[in-house]
């Protein structure tokens, strides 16, 4: 489809609205009021890259719900940033990774939404935005081999197609805003670069690291909750199968109650019955040992 793409076609899209540059002072003003959540007809996706000579690191970030036996336990709309980053192998430079992370950003919200739906993929960069506005082309279509911001304009045109609206806007970088924050916080990360290269940075990134700790501590905190819950319903059910068979063996587990023909047919152990049964045990399992060594 891609060579395909006239030039009077991404035109029209974009004085459609169905494709949005959007870099005026009232854009980054908004974009510090993003609050990014992920809602069923609109995805919010921040992009960044970090450079260190050639070697350029992308980094796409968003929110999402936590997975489906956590998020039973998390607060009412509650979500967590979720990152996809690499080492780009096409970019040689910070510039064209930024372009390429609004590429890159741009299939992962069409991902985001249920299949068979569309809605608003609205993509935050801190980069310059006009190239990705004004693509190149060839004999009046889009050139498919125009760079990084072509290939922007091209993905943004078959989204636009499919019925979605794309929406590629500029924010401030450096500026405290969390989404922007982190993505560049994973872009460093893709390539090892842990330390700040200017003053402000620092700032940003101890904000990252923190936000990045923090989710990971929810994870954590919601996944207790999870075993909680199952230790519960285990010990419970292991009381009703005590109840229904007061003479079964107490150490009997879940599992094996769930055969209560062959743990009825077996008379229950003495404890000094269970405690020669342990020894023998013990003493099979060295003799196993011992013979391979």
């Amino acid at each position: 489809m891609a060579a395909n793409i006239t030039t009077a076609l991404f035109c029209r899209l974009v004085a459609e609205g169905r494709i949005i540059f959007a870099d005026d002072p009232v854009t980054l003003a908004e974009a510090r009021f993003e609050d990014s959540k992920n809602e069923p007809a609109r995805k919010v996706l921040w992009t960044d890259a970090a450079a260190i000579g050639t070697t350029v690191g992308v980094a796409v970030v968003w929110k999402q719900d936590f997975d489906a036996g956590l998020q039973r336990f998390a607060a009412p709309g509650e979500q967590e940033w979720t990152e996809h980053y690499l080492v780009s192998r096409v970019s040689q430079g910070s510039g064209s990774g930024e372009q390429e992370a609004v590429w890159m950003a741009l299939g992962k919200g069409e991902e985001l939404f249920v299949p068979g739906t569309v809605g608003d993929i609205v993509v935050y960069t801190d980069t310059d935005i006009q190239s990705m506005k004004s693509p190149r082309t060839i004999n009046g279509r889009l050139n498919p081999f125009g760079g990084p911001a072509t290939k922007v304009a091209v993905r943004a045109v078959e989204l636009a197609l499919k019925g979605f609206t794309v929406e590629i806007k500029a924010c401030p970088g450096h500026m405290a805003i969390m989404g922007n924050e982190l993505a560049d916080y994973w872009a460093r990360r893709a390539i090892g670069l842990g330390h700040p290269s200017y003053a402000n940075s620092a700032e940003d990134r101890m904000r990252a690291s923190e936000a990045v700790r923090r989710r990971d501590e929810r994870k954590r905190e919601l996944a207790g909750l999870q075993a909680a819950e199952e230790f519960y319903f285990v010990t419970a059910a292991q009381q009703r199968e005590r109840q229904t068979h007061p003479n079964a063996d107490t150490t009997t587990t879940l599992t094996a109650a769930a055969t209560p023909a062959i743990t009825d047919a077996t008379p229950a152990l003495t404890e000094e019955q269970k405690q020669q049964q342990m020894e023998a045990d013990l003493a099979e399992l060295e003799a196993f040992v011992t013979g391979n060594e």
